[in-house]
């Protein structure tokens, strides 16, 4: 209820201090590719808001991070910034930015907006805006496919056509024992395992995200699917792939991996790369359904601002979540909209037709979140690292879910202790 008082009286136009401007202090992660896409967004948004100077600072999403995490420590982050999905509950949970709820209700229409579910606490609360979501399909090489007439993936696949079609695209072309085009790759074995479990009906935590799931029969069903792909060399592990090619996405455009899950942040890289890649997109193949995580990187604003900084932060917001803006981060940007009629546009062009990319956002409404919560940063390092242990042979596959939900549960215990 305080948050709604400081707010009340928000309006677009409102002029805030006279003639003297507010300065905002803005903070993103980007490369330098999508880079110059922002600083277009903030130059229209001070031209229809003269009273509002966006003072930006654009930084790697890893030293973006750490950088917040030091200001946050010390008193001096940014007013509005962004920050990955998975972190929303870890920044909600130490008290360091505002609830959104009210504002959102109050002075945008849900329903012309998805991908909100994410940034939710167990209790609806929202914390955080979308500036882009992130979303998962099957990219395939449609000229590999050709060469080795395999049938282009569909809407039908399993588990069990992704594996065939996989075998039967991975070649070592040249006799030298050596795998020179994979048949799939993915993002991280972390990545790849949790969409497993949910296409498999599971779950990582329960709906608190109190309690590891890892024990249950559709997470070890999962992982023992995954590592049979890394185990017969379908996929290649990751010191494979940085010694012999780079990125996964540089293997994929060279011809080296037939098919690889990947979000929409590939999609423009690629444009922008190779714009000519025979590729498309298929939707992924599922088990009891097929389900992925997404992953919204939202803004959010500091807790403790000035009414003035609020306000100036809340208007930013509206701008970045209209329908001109969304439309043009989505065609030239890195990530999905969230506002519904810029997604319907984005999908709709040439280019997007002609890749299947309204596959993205139907995804958007078969997808969950990656079981996020204020410790998630811990338990994916443990969960991730008791995977790894698995692939590499240290323990027996068969012993990787009851380690990782043991290391995981203790992780959870000790972060929420204080509850008990």
């Amino acid at each position: 209820m305080i948050l709604f008082i400081v707010f009340t009286g928000c309006t677009k136009k409102e002029n805030y201090t006279g003639t003297s401007k507010v300065i905002l202090k803005y903070a993103i992660f980007s490369t330098p590719q999508f880079a110059s896409l922002e600083k277009e967004l903030i130059a229209d948004f001070e031209s229809k808001n003269p009273d509002i100077k966006v003072e930006m600072r654009i930084e790697p999403y890893n030293a973006h991070h750490q950088k917040i995490q030091i200001e946050l420590a010390g008193g001096t982050a940014p007013d509005l910034w962004l920050t990955d999905g998975v972190f929303i509950m870890e920044w909600a949970e130490r008290g360091v930015i505002e609830e959104l709820t009210e504002l959102f209700n109050s002075w945008m229409k849900p329903e012309e907006y998805f991908g909100l579910q994410a940034l939710r606490d167990p209790d609806g609360k929202l914390w955080g805006i979308p500036k882009e979501i992130q979303t998962f399909g099957l990219f395939y090489n449609k000229d590999v496919f050709d060469r080795y007439g395999v049938p282009y993936p569909n809407e039908s696949w399993t588990w069990d056509d992704l594996l065939e079609a996989a075998k039967a695209l991975t070649k070592d072309t040249d006799g030298d024992e050596r795998i020179d085009i994979y048949g799939l790759g993915g993002q991280s074995l972390a990545a790849n395992v949790a969409n497993m479990i949910y296409q498999n009906g599971g779950s990582i935590l329960d709906k608190r995200r109190r309690n590891s799931l890892l024990e249950t029969p559709e997470a070890r069903e999962a992982i023992k699917f995954v590592f049979s792909l890394y185990k017969q060399r379908l996929m290649p592990t990751i010191p494979e792939t940085s010694k012999a090619f780079g990125h996964e996405l540089d293997m994929f455009q060279m011809g080296r991996m037939a098919m690889f899950w990947g979000n929409y942040s590939y999609v423009n890289a690629i444009k922008a790369t190779q714009p000519l890649l025979n590729y498309s997109v298929a939707f992924p193949p599922k088990k009891v359904s097929r389900h992925c995580y997404y992953d919204p990187n939202a803004f959010v604003i500091t807790r403790g601002r000035p009414s003035v900084i609020k306000k100036a932060a809340w208007r930013y917001i509206e701008y970045h979540s209209g329908l001109e803006a969304q439309t043009k981060l989505g065609r030239e940007g890195e990530g999905l909209p969230f506002n519904r009629t810029a997604v319907t546009l984005v999908v709709d062009t040439e280019y997007a037709k002609k890749h299947n990319l309204k596959v993205f956002a139907e995804m958007v409404e078969q997808s969950v979140d990656f079981d996020v919560n204020g410790c998630w940063r811990q338990w994916i390092d443990v969960f991730s690292r008791e995977l790894e242990k698995g692939l590499l042979g240290i323990v027996p596959t068969e012993n990787v879910a009851d380690n990782a939900h043991r290391e995981v549960q203790k992780v959870l215990d000790s972060y929420y202790s204080s509850e008990n």
